[in-house]
């Protein structure tokens, strides 16, 4: 199971850092997995021009299997980290701080890891900052993936 997962992952360029999988077996004897994405918005919300997984969302085929991408994966958790962070945008010390929070708001808001790393990319611009953060899915434990 693992192993055909990350497959489609990889055919599909999605972090599994954000992601847990489940299966289920249909009456007839079909196997669908959900991936889930952690994200604030759920897959049935609308997106708007910077939601970069809206186009992964619903059923894809890969070989004989069904797999479901959906979001909304620990939501109303990663509303509440959305919503602080857009408020410490008003703290920051400059620009790249701004553009970090900013950043790291839009991935839990979408369960983007590219706007993550987006967002570690001012982080590191910001030189010397008086107090230094960093948040996001950045710890990995061990799991059949290897990853998560």
């Amino acid at each position: 199971d693992a192993e055909l997962i990350k497959e489609f992952m990889q055919s599909k360029a999605l972090s599994p850092y954000n992601t847990r999988v489940f299966k289920s077996v249909n009456v007839d004897g079909s196997v669908v997995y959900e991936l889930r994405l952690a994200s604030a918005v759920s897959s049935d919300e609308c997106c708007d021009k910077d939601d970069d997984m809206g186009a992964f969302l619903g059923d894809h085929m890969h070989g004989d299997c069904r797999i479901r991408v959906t979001r909304g994966d620990y939501a109303p958790l990663l509303q509440r980290v959305v919503n602080n962070l857009n408020k410490a945008k008003e703290y920051a010390a400059n620009e790249n701080e701004r553009s970090a929070l900013s950043c790291y708001a839009s991935s839990f808001l979408y369960g983007s890891i590219p706007a993550h790393k987006e967002g570690s990319r001012a982080w590191i611009a910001d030189r010397g900052p008086v107090v230094e953060s960093y948040i996001g899915f950045i710890e990995s434990y061990r799991d059949p993936f290897g990853v998560r």
